[in-house]
């Protein structure tokens, strides 16, 4: 005899399965939380250290600071997936490059209020 419940459950749990295989996670956890914050001390210190060639128009510094996290999240990812340590994660990329935005925004408004004071 078949149990109507037990196959509800085990299907369910399939198709779960299937979703996150496809569709990634799609919870915030504290490891997405971490990227973010991993990134936004490095990309301040980065537009810090080239600030004379990136000038101090506040677009042109979220975007180089974006494009920055980006290239250096993904060369991690990559190095993760060719060398076999860890995983590689699309989710990754993208918390890492929001990250990198939030500091060049940070470094933005340091610049800003250095320039008042």
């Amino acid at each position: 005899m078949l149990d109507i419940s037990s196959w509800t459950t085990q299907s369910m749990m399939r198709l779960k399965l299937v979703s996150t295989m496809w569709y990634g996670e799609q919870k915030l956890t504290t490891e997405c939380i971490e990227n973010v914050i991993m990134m936004m001390p490095f990309s301040a210190v980065v537009m810090w250290s080239f600030e004379e060639m990136i000038g101090n128009r506040w677009k042109k510094i979220l975007w180089q600071s974006g494009k920055i996290a980006f290239i250096f999240s993904v060369s991690i990812e990559m190095l993760q997936l060719l060398l076999r340590l860890g995983t590689f994660q699309r989710s990754d990329i993208f918390y890492n490059t929001v990250g990198g935005v939030l500091g060049g925004l940070m470094y933005c408004a340091v610049v800003k209020a250095r320039k008042r004071l």
